[in-house]
């Protein structure tokens, strides 16, 4: 059961470092493909995005991610459901000003 659970562990962080890959190169297809459609995504200053919002953003251009790092990636699994928290350093723009 624990190599189980350190595979699930290691193939979710993998997700999340493709996930944030898909954010920086706009692929919206990968994006839609890699989430849930009860992604709840938080950001820093306790924004928190559904599924639709993400896609749209990256979509319109309003969000446009330019390189993402994780540290410190806490996973917590339980059956089907899992989550994941990081420390991570985000670089941004929001309506073609860097934030």
């Amino acid at each position: 059961v624990t190599l189980s659970a350190q595979t699930d562990e290691a193939k979710l962080i993998r997700t999340i470092k493709e996930f944030h890959k898909a954010l920086v190169d706009g692929n919206t297809i990968s994006v839609n493909q890699q989430t849930d459609k009860m992604l709840s995504y938080g950001h820093s200053n306790g924004w928190i995005q559904n599924k639709n919002e993400v896609i749209n953003d990256l979509k319109s251009g309003h969000l446009d991610y330019l390189a993402f790092t994780e540290d410190s990636v806490v996973v917590n699994i339980n059956g089907n459901l899992a989550s994941a928290r990081f420390i991570g350093g985000v670089e941004a723009s929001m309506d073609g000003v860097k934030a």
